[in-house]
Order: C-alpha cells, then sequence, then structure tokens
C-alpha cells in the first residue's frame, strides 16, 4: 500500500493505523475471493421426510362427510368412543350398535306373513280346483269376465301377489340388520 506520507511525518500511531487499514484490506479481499466460490458453486436440493407442524387459526372444512342412518328404528346400545366429529375410521368398524330387539320382532313378523301368504296362496289354488269343477258341471251360458272370475282367477293373482310382497318385505327386513 503506497500512501505517500513523509517520513517526517509517520509517527508510531499513524504506521499503526496503516498496518491496520492493511490487514483488513487483506481480510476484504479474502472474503471477495470465497464468496466468489460461493457464487461458482451450485447447490442441487435433496428431497427428504422430514414432518412439519404448522399451527393456524380457522375452520377445517372436511373434504367428505358421511351421514349414518338406519332402516329400522330402535335404541342405541352402544356408541364408539372414536365416534367424533373430525374423527376417521376404517371400513367395518363397528360405530354404533343397535338393540335388535324391535328388527328380530319384525323379521319373525315378516316371515310368519310369508307363511300365511303361501298358505293363502295354496288355498285359493284349491278353492279354484273345486270352482272348475263345479263350474264343468252348471250351465254355461256366462261371459269370458265371469267365467275367470267364478274360476277364482282374480283370487289366485291376487294371492300370488300377495306372496311376493311378503316375499319383498322379508328380503328388506333381512337386509335391514346389515346397516
Amino acid at each position: 500500500m503506497n500512501l505517500n506520507i513523509p517520513e517526517s511525518e509517520k509517527t508510531p500511531l499513524v504506521l499503526t493505523l496503516l498496518e491496520i487499514i492493511n490487514e483488513q484490506r487483506k481480510e476484504i479481499e479474502a472474503l471477495k475471493e470465497e464468496i466468489l466460490k460461493f457464487k461458482k458453486e451450485t447447490i442441487k436440493p435433496k428431497p427428504i421426510d422430514k414432518p412439519i407442524e404448522v399451527e393456524a387459526f380457522g375452520t377445517v372444512i372436511p373434504v367428505r362427510t358421511q351421514t349414518l342412518s338406519a332402516r329400522v328404528s330402535s335404541q342405541i346400545v352402544y356408541i364408539s368412543p372414536r365416534l367424533i366429529p373430525g374423527s376417521v375410521v376404517k371400513k367395518g368398524e363397528l360405530l354404533i350398535e343397535l338393540d335388535d330387539t324391535d328388527f328380530r320382532l319384525a323379521l319373525k313378523k315378516s316371515r310368519s306373513n310369508v307363511e300365511n301368504a303361501k298358505l293363502q296362496l295354496s288355498q285359493e289354488v284349491e278353492n279354484q280346483k273345486s270352482a272348475m269343477f263345479e263350474f264343468s258341471m252348471a250351465d254355461q251360458n256366462v261371459s269370458e269376465a265371469q267365467k275367470r272370475y267364478i274360476l277364482r282367477y282374480p283370487h289366485v293373482e291376487a294371492a300370488k301377489a300377495n306372496l311376493e310382497a311378503q316375499k319383498a318385505a322379508l328380503k328388506r327386513a333381512d337386509r335391514s340388520k346389515k346397516v
């Protein structure tokens, strides 16, 4: 470093200051070189698995909600402690258990109704056979509609329809237990 200071003015204080300034310039040059090294280096980020905690305020809105309803009315005898708003449950997990007394009675009644409908159909088929026999012995001078009625076709059809309706009701009652 050359500052053109005459020898007579170079006192120990001035010499010390000049040395400090000279050292600082060297340090500055070294830092400049290090900064240039960092500018030349390319750093490629690498993905890592690291959990992140975020604290926030606001309202959480679910992506999907599910409404639960039973096909039968009954008393609730068990509620899972995990059944709370915002909880996630697994498929097949027991959430609510209903008292099945009413269901079992309804199922028995449906089965009984099916058996009664079968009996009614059987009776109507027998009545139709009797009517056919009696009709073959009687005067057959009647209209086709009267003949169908006398031979009990509407009665048999109604009994068949009732049996199918009772079977459907039994199937529906049996499916209700799978809520």
